[in-house]
């Protein structure tokens, strides 16, 4: 079952990296509710990283709302492509060639 994030939920840990001292890592998982909007320039205020999580059940048509995110998120703060990454969340099955049914491209 899908529960979206209310708000923001803040998660810290170091992480033990190979040949250099731990790293102190905070993830902040805001929900893309624009409800929460105003509070959204905070939340991107100094990160170092943009991780965008989507529903890969609405079709790529329909998507602008990564490419609002990743505007209002990494471009407005400086962050480059390469400190960004997509993750596309699928709940249920897939197609028999491995494909989100709902993510190939549709013709009109």
């Amino acid at each position: 079952e899908y529960l979206p994030t209310v708000g923001v939920r803040i998660l810290e840990f170091s992480c033990n990296m190979p040949n250099s001292d731990p790293v102190d890592i905070e993830l902040w998982d805001c929900g893309g509710n624009p409800q929460y909007e105003s509070c959204w320039p905070a939340i991107a205020r100094g990160a170092a990283a943009l991780i965008l999580v989507a529903n890969a059940d609405v079709p790529v048509t329909e998507s602008q709302f990564l490419e609002m995110l990743y505007l209002r998120f990494a471009a407005q703060h400086g962050l480059k492509e390469s400190q960004c990454a997509v993750f596309l969340n699928k709940i249920g099955d897939v197609s028999e060639d491995g494909k989100v049914p709902s993510m190939t491209k549709q013709s009109t």
